[in-house]
């Protein structure tokens, strides 16, 4: 009974670690909103403000927005503004 107590006294904590990227326009500085960001695990937009949260441990494998190119394998190790450029 007593290691009954225990297991439901027991809790999971899950601590994830991301990185915050800004995407902006590379001539107007105007941050893009729902820019697509895609990694090896998921696919990501950007919020109202042009931001995104990455996991750490995933891959950037490209950004792009309508109109604008497209980066490929964009390295990130820390919160990062992404500048793209129009076409």
């Amino acid at each position: 009974m007593e290691n009954l107590t225990y297991l439901l006294h027991m809790k999971t904590i899950f601590i994830a670690i991301v990185f915050k990227l800004l995407i902006v326009d590379s001539q107007t500085n105007e941050n893009l909103v729902g820019a697509k960001v895609e990694t090896n695990n998921n696919t990501y937009f950007t919020d109202l403000y042009g931001y995104v949260e990455i996991p750490q441990g995933e891959e950037i494998k490209s950004i792009s927005y309508i109109s604008y190119e497209t980066k490929y394998d964009v390295q990130v190790t820390k919160d990062t503004i992404v500048d793209i450029s129009p076409l």
